[in-house]
């Protein structure tokens, strides 16, 4: 709830573009700063299981942008299929059509590529009093790549299928990405109560 509301509260910002691919797609910071839409992502529609048809955002990821090295080879040293999940590919596509190919996903307000130290700071900014974010509880910007791999977790993707899409060179275990849910909480104090009940 707290990711979707950052999201909404980021529509029009600088920073909105590489939220979305961040929580839509799970990339890490380096990869995004290497990402072109234009070039980069095939807009296309899927059928999802109830039959209604999303826009997702596909590719590969081949590259990565280090402070020290540049642009380089991602950090696995393979290449790896990204796909955004909507509904954050559909906004994305909507802001991100009409662009150059020259233009990266994340850049200054002057239009350059923004460098990898400075994401961090400049996310930290929308916390401020006179950010969008102000008033959500913060978190570090590397959670927004977090939060792609517990939604994916929470709706049954496996931690084998989940490390491999996210670009882990070996199994990870997913469940301390769990958030607690309003529900599960419920059941907690219900059961509780009837315990002492007794």
């Amino acid at each position: 709830e707290e990711i979707l509301e950052a999201v909404s509260r980021l529509r029009g910002n600088l920073m909105e573009a590489a939220v979305l691919a961040f929580v839509g797609g799970g990339f890490r910071r380096e990869e995004v700063l290497a990402l072109y839409p234009a070039r980069d992502i095939t807009w296309t529609t899927v059928t999802s299981l109830d039959g209604s048809e999303l826009v997702v955002g596909k590719g590969i990821i081949r590259e990565a942008v280090t402070q020290l090295d540049g642009r380089k080879t991602t950090k696995t040293w393979r290449e790896r299929p990204f796909t955004i999940a909507a509904p954050f590919a559909a906004r994305l596509k909507e802001l991100v059509g009409g662009w150059p190919e020259d233009r990266p996903l994340i850049t200054r307000k002057d239009g350059a590529p923004m460098q990898p130290t400075s994401i961090p700071e400049t996310w930290r900014r929308l916390f401020k009093p006179s950010g969008p974010l102000h008033g959500i509880r913060y978190v570090q910007f590397r959670t927004l790549r977090h939060a792609h791999e517990t939604l994916a977790s929470m709706a049954g993707v496996s931690d084998a299928v989940n490390a491999a899409v996210h670009g882990h060179s070996e199994a990870v275990s997913y469940r301390h990405y769990h958030a607690r849910q309003a529900a599960e909480a419920d059941q907690v104090a219900i059961a509780v109560s009837e315990r002492l009940a007794r």
